[in-house]
């Protein structure tokens, strides 16, 4: 009986390790747009230098994938932002869509190289387009975490039945 709960809890756990996979690209999305809403409001309000703005924003999953420390050492170039960077840098271990992340780099291309009021509102428009996404995926993990555990216990349940 040992080897069937062990396989029951088995296949089970694959499907939430699955079902993990999908919120972390929501929760990453999400914290995405904090950053930007808070980009937009240090540059809007009080014209914080980008330095700045990354040493003060604070994200539990974006310091989680060590996103906010790679941007707070990497030095202010003449060529493009430390955002754009580190973006770049992430792109692999990021698990937002490909969309977001495009959106996410042409932002960061041009970030801190235009005014305070045009960068205001590249960030309304990029945290407009963000959210656009975030409500489809929104969607998307919801039925996606309910069917991967789903499979998951189904399968374990299924392989269970077999080796009776």
């Amino acid at each position: 009986y040992l080897g069937l709960i062990f396989v029951f809890v088995s296949c089970s756990g694959v499907g939430i390790v699955k079902s993990l996979e999908y919120t972390r690209s929501r929760d990453e999305l999400y914290a995405f747009i904090l950053f930007v809403r808070f980009i937009k409001r240090e540059v809007s309000f009080f014209l914080t230098r980008q330095k700045e703005i990354f040493m003060r924003f604070d994200n539990k999953t974006l310091e989680k994938l060590g996103f906010l420390e790679s941007l707070r050492k990497r030095d202010i170039d003449d060529e493009k932002s430390p955002l754009y960077y580190v973006l770049h840098d992430f792109e692999n271990r990021l698990s937002i869509c490909d969309d977001a992340k495009n959106i996410l780099f042409e932002f960061a291309e041009g970030f801190g190289r235009i005014s305070p009021n045009e960068q205001s509102e590249k960030c309304t428009a990029v945290i407009s387009a963000l959210e656009e996404i975030y409500k489809k995926t929104k969607e998307e993990t919801s039925s996606g975490v309910k069917l991967c555990r789903t499979v998951g216990c189904v399968v374990g349940a299924l392989a269970v039945l077999l080796l009776m």
